[in-house]
Parts: structure tokens; sequence; C-alpha cells
């Protein structure tokens, strides 16, 4: 009876340490937050022109850098996704903005069920 007991309570424990970890990831609130992408940052990027694709609720962002979707994945400082709270395209368009890149322009994909949005690097004009 003892050794059914023990294994009662021990099996279960077994399960329970046996879950996903839940991810750190940082929801942005405001476009005014700085992202990275592979460490390095958005508006340090040496690229004239770049590709935002969206999936759920995190951004890639492509300027034709090697790699896979976590290559291109928009990041915090530390190198957790960024999770975007609102994915509108404005919101999307204002968070780059403040990172250095513009909106050029946007066209469908060949199957027509996503758009692509393509941003150009802005040059910043000092002040006199």
């Amino acid at each position: 009876m003892k050794r059914f007991l023990l294994i009662c309570f021990i099996l279960p424990s077994i399960f329970a340490f046996s879950q996903t970890k839940d991810r750190n990831t940082l929801a942005v609130i405001t476009p005014k937050t700085f992202g990275y992408v592979n460490g390095i940052r958005l508006d340090s990027i040496d690229a004239a022109y770049g590709q935002i694709e969206t999936r759920w609720e995190t951004i890639a962002f492509d300027y034709g850098q090697l790699g896979g979707r976590n290559k291109m994945t928009v990041a915090d400082d530390k190198g957790a996704a960024l999770t975007f709270a609102r994915t509108s395209l404005t919101f999307l368009l204002n968070f780059f903005y403040f990172n250095g890149w513009e909106l050029s322009q946007s066209y469908h994909d060949s199957s027509g069920k996503s758009e692509v949005f393509i941003l150009k690097k802005r040059t910043l004009q000092k002040e006199m």
C-alpha cells in the first residue's frame, strides 16, 4: 500500500515539470520602442530597403540577410521576440519610422493572400 501511495504522489509530480516554459516576450504598446534583428538595431542596419512579414503577433524584417525566420524576427536588445499588441498597419509603420525606416511601396503577393510592405531606410537630415 505504501508503494502505491508513493507512486500516486510521484507520478503527477513528474508531469508537472514537463510543461514548456513560458517565453519572456515584451509586448510593444508604444511605437517608440527600439527593435533589433539578429542583434542589430533596426536603425543601424546597413541596407537601403527591407521587407515586413507578419505572422501571428511577431514581425519579421527581411533586409537580405541569410538565415531563417529566427534571424529575421524583430526582437528586443536581449534577443527576446517582440510581441506587438496592435498589428495594425499604422502602428507598424509608426514603429518602423521611429526605428529609421519609411514605407516605399506595398503590393499583394502572387497568391493574393498576403500583402508585402517594402520599407526604405530614412536619411536623417541634420538640423542647422
